[in-house]
């Protein structure tokens, strides 16, 4: 058992990545490598976590600028359709305007029609009133040698000076 004895007594020297020395005793040093191993595989575990979290952050990141990009694309747009709306809003309103004074003018047109057809019936009774009134002075002119003869050339000379008064 001397040699366990002697064993038991060595230690061993581990140098760390930090420039530290670590003095182990030789039999404790299967407990030191599993300890450490076992730190080396939870550093790795939480090493694999963090890089999972930062591929997910960094996906985020890329969706967030995507969703951003996008964001900013549908707003010039909802810009644009909105300058587009008021545009069309003041076309229509020009529009609107244009329909009301034309609207406007027709009335003021039929008004004035309504006007002239009145004053042409008005026209057209005197002027009837008083053909009647010169045929039957015409007639009563030839009372008693009125034919069918002279009353048709009586009628057809007042046709005929009326259609060159509306000629002229």
């Amino acid at each position: 058992m001397n040699i366990f004895q002697k064993i038991k007594e060595k230690r061993m020297a581990i140098r760390r990545p930090a420039g530290e020395e670590l003095v182990v005793a030789v039999p404790d040093i299967k407990e030191y490598l599993l300890r450490e191993y076992e730190k080396v595989n939870d550093l790795k575990l939480v090493n694999e976590g963090l890089v999972q979290r930062l591929d997910k952050a960094k996906e985020t990141e890329m969706k967030y600028g995507a969703a951003m990009a996008t964001l900013d694309e549908y707003s010039r747009r909802l810009k644009r359709s909105e300058e587009e709306i008021e545009s069309w809003k003041g076309r229509a309103d020009a529009a609107q305007k244009r329909f009301e004074a034309e609207r406007s003018a027709a009335i003021s047109y039929k008004i004035k029609l309504n006007e002239v057809d009145r004053e042409k019936e008005k026209a057209k009774k005197e002027v009837v009133e008083q053909v009647k009134k010169e045929l039957a002075l015409e007639f009563e002119n030839h009372k008693g040698t009125l034919s069918k003869k002279t009353a048709c050339e009586i009628i057809m000379a007042y046709r005929r000076g009326s259609s060159n008064e509306a000629e002229e």
